[in-house]
């Protein structure tokens, strides 16, 4: 056998060792950060839930806002086209279209924008 050759026994046993070294287990970035920051970490995740917690609320108080001067504009549009009607300036198929109009547009802005309808 030459030199650089090497038994079956030696190949088998370098295999096992391989197969030793792979085995171990590493600890992964996450649990070497718990364990060297654990305060830092507990307080990260204290104010990250408070994050979670917020930006729901957050989220449907600019959404009733925008909703609330939404409902206004399409009164006063309402408003201002009946008394238009009432004085005879338009005729009242043109309040009538509009306000069919108005209430397409209310279910899409429903549905789209609110997710309340359908």
């Amino acid at each position: 056998m030459k030199e650089d050759e090497e038994s079956p026994q030696e190949a088998e046993a370098r295999l096992d060792e391989e197969e030793k070294q792979v085995a171990v287990p590493r600890k992964g970035l996450a649990e070497l950060l718990v364990e060297k920051y654990p305060e830092q970490i507990g307080r990260a995740i204290e104010n990250l839930s408070g994050l979670i917690a917020w930006f729901p609320r957050a989220q449907a108080r600019s959404r009733f806002w925008i909703t609330g001067i939404f409902v206004f504009l399409l009164l006063a549009l309402v408003v201002t086209l009946g008394v238009l009607t009432w004085q005879g300036k338009i005729g009242a198929e043109a309040l009538i279209f509009f306000t069919g109009a108005l209430t397409g547009y209310i279910f899409a802005f429903l549905h789209k924008y609110l997710g309340l309808v359908g």
